[in-house]
């Protein structure tokens, strides 16, 4: 559904009305946290509840604490208010990081086993 969403907003002819000025951060923020965060965290959450290893989940926390940064200066810091659910997401994935490294750290044991 969001591969048709975003072809059609695409094809449509008032689609470089989008990209003036701060529209295009806004568009460009939107996008990336729709079709390529949103994703790969998912991903990642998977991989670090079996992965072990403390880079995984550091590096996780460092991405979404950055990308929060990002989506909020391209989103509510440009008056867009109604979109701080952008950066609320990052940094929810973020602290889930966090909790997983906090959780498997503290119990020193396997996933299975929490």
């Amino acid at each position: 559904m969001a591969a048709v969403f975003l072809i059609i907003s695409l094809s449509s002819t008032n689609v470089n009305a989008l990209c003036v000025g701060d529209g295009c951060r806004i568009m460009g923020a939107t996008m990336f946290t729709y079709f390529v965060c949103w994703p790969i965290y998912l991903v990642w959450i998977i991989l670090a509840l079996f992965d072990f290893s403390v880079p995984t989940h550091k590096f996780g926390m460092i991405v979404g604490i950055i990308t929060s940064i990002w989506i909020y200066d391209s989103t509510v810091n440009l008056d867009r208010i109604d979109m701080i659910f952008l950066p609320i997401s990052h940094l929810i994935f973020a602290l889930i990081m966090y909790l997983l490294h906090y959780r498997l750290k503290k119990k020193n044991t396997t996933i299975l086993d929490i």
